[in-house]
């Protein structure tokens, strides 16, 4: 909902893999959703997946290219960092949002 709103606005096809044995087989079908409780948070479904352990990385390879710039700070969220993943590197070219930016431009009334 609001780090890759795609998915809900066009019915977006992704897919996935975990980022520690990508290549693993699969175990079953799985889901995958946000953290919003909103219909649209559900990115993935029935996606044959290997067993992922709580807090294990997975990685949504080609989810878009509007992603980042379609972002919001739905319920306060803050924009995911972005790496840039090219022979085999992995580099961050955008950091995570903070608490602070999020309120960096509030201003609160003095009365």
């Amino acid at each position: 909902m609001a780090d890759n709103p795609r998915h809900a606005l066009y019915r977006a096809r992704y897919s996935c893999l975990t980022v520690d044995q990508p290549l693993a087989e699969p175990v079953g079908p799985v889901s995958i959703a946000g953290p919003y409780c909103e219909s649209g948070d559900v990115l993935i479904e029935q996606l044959p997946l290997r067993a992922v352990q709580e807090d294990e990385l997975i990685a949504i390879p080609v989810c878009g290219a509007y992603q980042i710039s379609m972002s919001s700070n739905y319920n306060g969220a803050r924009r995911p960092a972005v790496l840039m993943v090219a022979d085999g590197q992995v580099q961050l070219i955008q950091a995570r949002e903070t608490t602070a930016d999020l309120t960096r431009r509030d201003a609160l009334p003095e009365a």
